[in-house]
């Protein structure tokens, strides 16, 4: 409340019209990811409006338009190669400027990585019809790729007193022969196999956590 009647009486220090002065003053909000990378590839918008979607979350945006792009080309032309070519030349362009950035502190090209990022492909592929916007799939492989290193490493941890190794050692050699260790026994003969299974998770030190990590970092799908 406090500033918001500072920026009303920022012009005038009396209120003549209270619902016009407060229609005049009123501050800048800023919208989610979903709704700003939606009006991203909306055609009515203007270059300067998708400009300042990058900015309402510029460590975001890019990897929304990367996420979407493809489906939005789709809708687009299903037989235009060219835009999509050069949408995914301008964001390389632009991943290349924000390693610039974070590598060198040179945030004064910010505005060169929105360009590039958000206004080239939202203006190349702007359709007239709102699309689905999804949900940028590579935080969610970071995340998981962040979980499992984590695991690995107190993995590591646990099984350093008993066989000490590197952790591309433990990854690289023995995790797949872990898994078999573990796992055949409990397969091939059930419950009888359990007290094996937990004589070698003594003798190396592992958790049940680490148990459940290894059966996922070495579970794949494949055909016969």
């Amino acid at each position: 409340c406090l500033s918001n009647l500072t920026m009303w009486s920022s012009n005038s220090r009396v209120l003549v019209d209270l619902d016009a002065d407060i229609r005049r003053a009123i501050k800048d909000t800023r919208v989610g990811p979903f709704e700003s990378c939606s009006k991203l590839f909306h055609a009515n918008g203007q270059i300067e409006a998708k400009f300042d979607r990058f900015f309402d979350d510029y460590s975001l945006m890019p990897l929304f338009v990367y996420e979407n792009y493809l489906n939005v080309s789709d809708k687009k032309s299903k037989n235009d190669f060219n835009l999509m070519s050069e949408s995914i030349e301008s964001m390389c362009v632009a991943d290349r400027i924000s390693r610039q950035i974070r590598t060198n502190n040179s945030w004064s090209l910010l505005p060169d990585q929105a360009t590039f990022a958000v206004v080239v492909p939202g203006t190349l592929l702007a359709l007239k019809d709102t699309v689905s916007i999804k949900f940028p799939a590579y935080l969610g492989k970071k995340s998981q790729h962040s979980r499992h290193f984590r695991g690995i490493q107190q993995m590591n941890i646990h099984t350093r007193l008993h066989a000490p190794m590197s952790l591309t050692e433990l990854v690289v050699d023995r995790m797949s022969v872990l898994k078999r260790r573990l796992s055949d026994p409990l397969i091939k003969i059930g419950s009888s196999g359990i007290s094996s299974v937990i004589k070698l998770m003594n003798d190396y030190g592992l958790s049940r956590s680490d148990f459940d990590l290894v059966l996922e970092l070495c579970t794949f799908t494949h055909s016969k």
